[in-house]
């Protein structure tokens, strides 16, 4: 029994030993999270894209506000982009659809996509382009555009008007951090992870930027929260991992890095 518990426990140093190494030296940063997608595992893509799309007769206002809502307090954006080009046949002249479109293909990483319709959108809507989702689409191009002073001032100006939006806050803490006030960032994804407590998205960003500014019980504390509510994110068990190696818990880290081999 002693002998195959050494032998098991060598085989998981050797086959994470690579990955908790670069873990080790890699720079937190990199482990935030935009939001919820299943694209790092194409099968679970799949799966997850089949459970996201809505009832094709389920009303279109109905199917529109669960697809904001859980955007915003989920951060799921691939519900958006699963349901968004569906809705659009049912409701061509919404711009609220448009606004969350636009959104979710930034957060996404289709930026140029994201940027060609915000134009249109705005030609098409310009009686809206100072609501907050119009507000918040704008600031997420302008974040994945590298443009941070635009994307901070239209992301406060959204958050004027809907303080409450956990997204908002979550973007707030993104911009803060590509600017480097890690204080700012760390109040805003505390407020997101606050008004929306079940989101792991708000709570990995809080832990991680917690991370960076050496705080390790905050970190421990946001950390194990997401991870019970996903455990299986590999960006939450490898920021788990960094964070163990760091209070040179070397087993622990090793165990969570091999979660996620």
């Amino acid at each position: 029994m002693r002998q195959f518990f050494l032998t098991r426990l060598f085989s998981i140093f050797l086959s994470a030993s690579v990955a908790l190494t670069s873990v080790v030296n890699a720079a937190p940063l990199s482990l935030f999270q935009e939001g919820n997608t299943g694209r790092s595992n194409p099968f679970f893509g799949l799966v997850q894209a089949h459970n996201l799309r809505l009832p094709n007769d389920m009303n279109p206002q109905k199917a529109l506000s669960e697809i904001e809502r859980r955007l915003y307090e989920q951060a799921d954006f691939l519900s958006v982009l699963i349901n968004a080009p569906i809705l659009e046949l049912k409701l061509p002249n919404s711009g609220r659809l448009q606004w969350l479109f636009i959104l979710a293909l930034a957060a996404d990483g289709q930026v140029v996509e994201a940027a060609v319709k915000l134009r249109t959108t705005k030609e098409q809507f310009p009686d809206e382009v100072l609501t907050a989702p119009a507000l918040l689409a704008r600031a997420m191009v302008a974040r994945r555009s590298a443009n941070l002073d635009a994307a901070r001032q239209l992301t406060e100006s959204a958050l004027r008007l809907a303080p409450q939006n956990p997204y908002a806050q979550n973007m707030l803490g993104m911009v803060a951090t590509a600017r480097g006030d890690l204080e700012i960032a760390t109040e805003a994804f505390g407020q997101a992870a606050k008004l929306s407590p079940k989101a792991q998205t708000y709570l990995l960003n809080l832990g991680v930027t917690d991370m960076n500014r050496d705080n390790a019980a905050g970190a421990n504390t946001a950390l194990t929260a997401a991870l019970l509510l996903a455990p299986n994110n590999c960006r939450a068990l490898t920021a788990m991992a960094q964070l163990r190696a760091r209070q040179l818990d070397l087993i622990a880290a090793t165990l969570h890095m091999e979660t996620c081999l």
